[in-house]
């Protein structure tokens, strides 16, 4: 039996909330805090990436106006899912699994590149991105143990 678009949203956040001790339903932390982490810490990183950019992007030519396009399809990608998660809409926990990875490769496409210079002193890259690869990992185990 089809469903309407009411009825899935309803089981979709049904099974992302739960009872807190007055009976009243609470979405996970977990799920609140990354879907805030999605909504404004994407975006503050690509402004905070873009800004130190932006000065040098004519330098550096097509490169780096491609790279600077995949960061923000990234972020918006990451900004859509964190937004379904917060309103518990179909597809959300997919959706934040497909942003998890996309940012870890925007992450790693940006910390290899030598498209633009680094500011890190050096040999601090890979422990950058190994940290940063852990923490990903670490909200898409999260995911995945979430049932939708």
């Amino acid at each position: 039996m089809l469903r309407t678009a009411r009825e899935r949203r309803a089981a979709c956040l049904k099974s992302l909330v739960t009872q807190d001790a007055d009976g009243r339903q609470a979405r996970p932390a977990a799920l609140t805090i990354l879907s805030a982490l999605l909504i404004v810490g994407e975006p503050l990183g690509l402004a905070l990436y873009a800004s130190g950019v932006l000065p040098r992007i004519v330098d550096r030519g097509a490169w780096a106006v491609l790279l600077l396009t995949i960061r923000l399809a990234i972020a918006a990608v990451a900004v859509a899912a964190g937004r379904a998660l917060w309103h518990g809409r179909p597809g959300a926990i997919t959706l934040a699994r497909v942003a998890l990875g996309l940012t870890a490769a925007g992450v790693l496409l940006t910390s290899l590149s030598p498209v633009f210079p680094h500011n890190r002193p050096p040999g601090t890259t890979w422990p950058f991105v190994t940290a940063m690869l852990i923490y990903y990992a670490a909200w898409f185990a999260y995911l995945m143990r979430v049932r939708t």
